[in-house]
């Protein structure tokens, strides 16, 4: 499908968007995502590097991706109900491109998202429990380093970033127990497909 683009000098073009994306024709496409260059155009004019963001259903069978990518200014319309587009019908939807690199992160190490919505759930409670001043946290699964899984805490500081690392051992806890889990409140809540997201929650300290 055609869609229009204007560059920050005004320059207006068109490029072809793709409704489905099959990753596995695509060279290294989880680490475009992961590294942001995924979906990345350039202006015919200036040569700028534009990062838009269109709803794409993003495949790769092989690797058991199955997604609908939404993007962020459209998160509040898909709540709503509202959006102006049908997704189409999938095991996960993500809503904006942080959540789309999350999910790859999960993708490439053969991981359950359930199982990380999780821990982001109890590492968010952890972190309002000792919150001094109120402010919006976040949680954000970042893949695996030195045999641990690495989670960033953001709005415990101001322009300060918590770094947590899971080991295996409680992966494995949570993962044993997570479909019991997943029926029980508030879990239930977000681990419910298609959106498996702790942001489909608040949490007020």
């Amino acid at each position: 499908m055609k869609k229009q683009i204007t560059c920050f000098c005004e320059e207006k073009f068109e490029t072809d968007i793709p409704e489905t994306v099959d990753l596995s024709g695509i060279e290294d496409a989880f680490g475009q995502i992961i590294s942001g260059n995924f979906m990345n155009i350039s202006c015919p004019a200036c040569k700028k590097v534009l990062k838009p963001e269109f709803p794409q259903q993003l495949v790769d069978e092989s690797k058991g991706v199955d997604l609908y990518f939404i993007p962020e200014m459209d998160r509040a319309a898909y709540f709503m109900d509202k959006l102006e587009y049908k997704i189409k019908k999938t095991k996960r939807v993500v809503i904006g491109y942080r959540e789309l690199v999350e999910k790859i992160y999960a993708y490439s190490l053969g991981l359950d998202d359930r199982v990380i919505e999780v821990i982001k759930y109890l590492l968010l409670n952890k972190a309002t429990e000792n919150l001094v001043e109120d402010g919006d946290i976040s949680v954000v699964f970042m893949g695996k380093k030195n045999g641990q899984y690495t989670f960033h805490i953001e709005g415990i500081k101001k322009d300060e970033v918590g770094v947590m690392n899971i080991k295996q051992e409680m992966y494995d806890k949570v993962a044993g127990e997570i479909e019991d889990t997943a029926r029980e409140e508030p879990y239930n809540t977000f681990l419910t497909p298609p959106y498996v997201s702790i942001n489909r929650i608040y949490l007020e300290k």
